[in-house]
């Protein structure tokens, strides 16, 4: 059998990995130390393999072992490596840190020196900060919509149900930076997101120009909010009236549906709000939030005290709790963004809490299986709970997520994430309604759940990510649903 040794190359900040891996057959063996990995990563924004950096292995202490390949895995197959070399006979072809200032150098820590997880801690001194800070690596964000295909012969009552046909997906690569950072006294740092977006359309399913129909999610906003208040008939009848003027669907470019269009409801919403909360944002769109300068500033553990809390969110805009939900325990922000866990965290015996406002809660994964990746590389598979989305009838614990008058329990599989969406009524689900009541598929025609495309799981390796910052090398993480409910 041959000897293989794994390295884990974290790019820190990011729900992507390399992962190099090194096999021993058939080879004299030599030490570590002699042993340089090139990687080169695909960035699909100028379609070229650009080197970003190269690994130096562990001194003469390590184990003797001589690697003859390397490869690197990373989300949705953006990496590739070279094949390894010698330093002795290679070395003039290594860029060096003082060749290129794209050149991250760093120790494995297949054999770490001591005090290596000190390298990992989140400081401005630390060697990961500016991995941290500027991610090298531009995940993917795959965007599937629905199209509804029989709107005029459902409101001319031919039709008894709306048609749905899933399009997509629509790729867009991700640049990422940690912004306005503030080094605070208790070991944590704060700092806001700014995330810009480029549409991939040599890997995508369609153009930007394609054209949708969709509910218009203003309108339907619009109509829950005014039945909160008890206005005279009157009144009543002048909205109502003018509500019935509008259009309760809208053709739709797939750029403006995401990223942004002029809709009058909105309009007339942000004038009415400018008086009381302003709208955050000019247009209305499906991924308005994400582009740009978050407003969220988000606390976290940066592990110099203390490594096991590394990453750990402890204040999110100031505040150390939620105040949406009707415990202490719903309201608890003490997760992780989901690009970085403790050290030692990732164990089958632990569960895993990820904390994104777009999720209005603190979100468990728990230990599945032991599973391979294609490289036969041992994993641990983490995927959300069967019952995380239950009504409370099934699952008590959700009781406190539907416990006011505002905010009524669900059917199994949607969870309402309004008291994060401005009072929006929009619901969270897995694609499809996936691990929901069946009743919510029959809602319309072409809802096709289906495990092996719409469950959501993220692939680990227990050692390996308790060394460093740890993060799915391996993941099928799903866009979760959002839909609108009136």
């Amino acid at each position: 059998m041959p000897r293989t040794s794994f390295i884990n190359l974290r790019f820190v900040g990011h729900t992507i990995a390399g992962l190099a891996y090194m096999t021993t057959e058939n080879i004299h063996s030599v030490t570590v130390s002699d042993i340089h990995v090139i990687f080169k990563v695909v960035n699909h924004d100028r379609g070229v393999p650009q080197e970003r950096g190269y690994i130096e292995f562990c001194d003469s202490t390590c184990p003797t072992i001589r690697a003859t390949e390397a490869s690197t895995t990373l989300h949705d197959a953006e990496a590739t490596a070279l094949k390894s070399h010698q330093r002795t006979h290679h070395q003039s072809r290594l860029p060096t840190r003082h060749q290129s200032q794209q050149t991250t150098h760093s120790q494995s820590p297949a054999c770490p020196p001591p005090k290596a997880e000190e390298r990992l801690v989140i400081s401005n001194t630390s060697e990961t900060f500016s991995l941290w800070q500027r991610p090298p690596v531009h995940p993917l964000l795959k965007m599937f919509i629905f199209n509804y295909t029989n709107v005029d012969n459902f409101k001319d009552g031919i039709d008894g149900k709306l048609n749905v046909q899933e399009v997509g997906p629509y790729i867009y690569s991700e640049t990422v930076e940690k912004v306005n950072i503030v080094f605070n006294d208790d070991s944590t740092l704060t700092f806001q997101e700014n995330r810009t977006y480029q549409f991939l359309p040599e890997i995508s399913a369609g153009s930007e120009d394609d054209l949708i129909i969709t509910p218009s999610i203003p309108l339907i906003s619009a109509d829950n909010e005014l039945r909160k208040y008890h206005l005279n008939y009157f009144a009543r009848f002048m909205v109502s009236a003018t509500l019935r003027k509008l259009e309760p669907f809208r053709d739709l470019r797939v750029q403006d549906f995401l990223w942004g269009y002029d809709d009058p409801v909105y309009e007339t919403a942000k004038t009415l709000a400018a008086f009381l909360n302003p709208l955050p944002y000019e247009k209305f769109g499906i991924l308005v939030a994400r582009n740009g300068l978050s407003e969220d500033r988000v606390t976290m553990h940066s592990g110099v005290d203390d490594m096991s809390k590394l990453g750990i969110i402890s204040r999110f805009n100031g505040i150390q709790e939620l105040s949406h939900w009707g415990t202490a325990e719903c309201n608890r922000i003490d997760g992780t963004d989901g690009t970085l866990y403790p050290v030692n965290q990732v164990s089958p015996n632990n569960i895993l809490h990820v904390f994104n406002h777009d999720l209005c809660r603190r979100f468990p994964l728990i230990f599945e299986k032991n599973v391979e990746t294609k490289e036969g590389i041992p994993a641990l598979r983490f995927h959300a709970p069967r019952n995380v989305f239950d009504n409370p009838s099934t699952n008590p614990d959700n009781m406190c997520y539907c416990n006011e008058p505002s905010i009524p329990c669900l059917p199994a599989g949607v969870f309402n994430v309004s008291p994060c969406a401005f009072g929006a009524p929009i619901m969270l689900s897995f694609p499809h309604f996936f691990l929901g009541d069946p009743v919510l598929t029959d809602i319309v025609n072409g809802l096709q759940p289906d495990p092996s495309k719409h469950d959501m799981y993220v692939d680990m390796h227990e050692a390996l990510t308790s060394l460093s910052h740890t993060c799915p090398w391996d993941s099928k993480e799903r866009e979760l649903l959002l839909i609108p409910h009136g």
